[in-house]
């Protein structure tokens, strides 16, 4: 039996290509001239814009692109990537600032970065870790057990991961908590 998710994904699957072209559209228009696009198609772009700074390494780029993002999550209509845009940009502004050796800063946006409501995405597939890993590597235990805490919240499929981590924690051990990046 096809449950809903996949007769939907068959019925939308040529579609699919189309919204990927215009989205590369709005992020050339975007990256030409920001003025040249929507308050709401910048807040649906800026999430992929920073990440791809981000790995770049252009830091300077992925922070201006994250502060953008959460100034328009304040000023655009509340919509499904409200949440993801909370936790993305402070994900993204927390590495900035571990890569700069600012620690408090790291786990003053990592901390942010699991005050989201949710979204569909981050419900099911869950944060971001990345951040999360690098700063309990640093020692940074009690931060890491906050964003986990926080976490639990909104990730209604997690299946026992956060459980399991904190556990892990509380026995001196660091895990390992890439799921989804």
């Amino acid at each position: 039996m096809i449950c809903l998710g996949q007769l939907l994904s068959i019925l939308f699957f040529p579609f699919k290509g189309m919204v990927k072209k215009r989205q590369e559209r709005i992020i050339e228009a975007y990256i030409e001239n920001p003025k040249s696009v929507s308050d709401s198609e910048a807040h649906m772009i800026l999430k992929d814009l920073a990440w791809k700074e981000y790995q770049l390494g252009n830091f300077d780029e992925a922070k201006k692109y994250s502060n953008e993002l959460l100034r328009l999550n304040k000023i655009v209509d509340e919509n499904w990537n409200y949440g993801n845009a909370i936790h993305h940009a402070h994900t993204i502004i927390g590495l900035v600032s571990f890569e700069n050796n600012d620690i408090i800063s790291a786990r003053n946006h990592l901390n942010k970065s699991s005050k989201t409501p949710g979204s569909p995405q981050l419900d099911s597939f869950g944060p971001v870790l990345i951040l999360a890993q690098k700063m309990i590597e640093a020692g940074e235990i009690e931060p890491c057990k906050k964003f986990l805490k926080n976490c639990k919240k909104f990730w209604k499929m997690e299946d026992g991961k956060i459980s399991a981590w904190l556990l892990e924690i509380d026995n001196g051990h660091i895990p390992q908590m890439y799921v989804y990046q």
